[in-house]
Parts: structure tokens; sequence; C-alpha cells
């Protein structure tokens, strides 16, 4: 029982490494070449198919990766004027956030319907990722955003939703919502993965 129970440990930090670093390599992607589309939009593939696979916590351990490279390739740098702390506070918290409600998403559904847990854990993550995004704007960043708002001669709600978020989220929710199938097959294999003896 402890052999197996090792085993299994082994295979799930295996996983999670695989799922780590394919959040990394996309966010590095689309940070530093200009590819013409939103190539971070799929770092949020693998926060999902993690926090499926592995469960909310994994999740929220990816989507703190996928913010940590936010912040360490300058994504977040136009923010730093209204408080370093304050933006990485937020940055962290959005990823965490969206792989935590993800992987408990897709446990509080799967046990009724795979597909549609994974649909629904895959529209979760930008949702909540631009909604924590979205309140810290009319909160934490209120005064800085009003000023950008007020020197592009717009109102804050439209400045905020137009140009902050703009099509990014849906993008990125449609990125998320058109691969879930594929996500679905990717976390099968995963689980078989972790439960199959025939698998390192």
């Amino acid at each position: 029982m402890k052999k197996n129970s090792s085993l299994a440990s082994v295979k799930n930090l295996t996983l999670l490494a695989l799922m780590t670093a394919l959040v990394a390599v996309f966010q590095l992607i689309a940070a530093f070449i200009p590819l013409g589309f939103n190539v971070g939009a799929f770092a949020l593939i693998p926060i999902v198919i993690g926090a499926a696979m592995l469960g909310p916590w994994a999740g929220a351990w990816l989507g703190l990766v996928f913010g940590l490279v936010i912040l360490l390739t300058g994504g977040a740098t136009p923010f730093f004027v209204m408080g370093v702390v304050q933006t990485t506070f937020v940055v962290l918290l959005k990823g965490a956030a969206a792989g935590f409600v993800s992987g408990l998403l897709y446990r509080l559904i799967e046990k009724k319907n795979k597909l549609v847990a994974i649909i629904v854990a895959a529209i979760a993550c930008p949702v909540v990722n631009t909604a924590i995004f979205v309140l810290a704007c009319f909160t934490i960043f209120f005064p800085g955003i009003s000023e950008w708002a007020s020197g592009a001669g717009k109102d804050m709600i439209a400045y905020v939703f137009l140009t902050l978020v703009g099509v990014n989220f849906f993008i990125e929710l449609g990125i998320c919502t058109v691969i879930s199938p594929v996500a679905h097959r990717l976390v099968a294999i995963g689980q078989k993965m972790r439960h199959d003896k025939s698998y390192l």
C-alpha cells in the first residue's frame, strides 16, 4: 500500500511539473514573441487541465505560476505606479483563484458528466481571472485607473471594459471553450496515468 501511495505521488508530481512547464512556456511565448494573437490565453489551458486532473490546489499552484511569469516578464509593469505590492498581490491572486475555482467546479460536476465539468472549468478560469482584475480596477487601482480614463477622455467603466479588458477576455474565453473537448480527452489520459500501474 505504501509503495502504491509513493508511486501515485510521483505520478502526481510529474503531471504537475509538466503542467507547470506548459503554463510558463505559453506565457513566456506571449511575452517575448509577438505572433499576432493572444498566445497567453493558451496558458490557461494547462491550468484547467492540471486543476481537473490533480485538484483545486494544483490549479491554484498553476495559477500562481501563471501570475509569477506575468510579473517577471513585465506584463504588469504599468500598474506598478499604483503600488508594487498591490499589483503583485492582485496578479498572483487572480491566477491562483482562477485555477482553484476551475479545479473545484470540475470536482463538483465530474461525477455527473466529465465533459460538462471540463467545459464549466474552462469557462470559469478566464471569468474568475478577469473578474478579480476588474474588481481590483474599481477598488485597489481606482485612483490610478480613474486618471488613465480621464487622460484618454473616456468614462471609467468604458475604459476598464473596452480598453483594459477589451477583446482579450473574449479571446481567452473562446479558446478555453473551444479546446474543452481536447482538454477532456487529456484529463482522461492523465487520470488513467495516475491510476494505471502500467504507467511509471
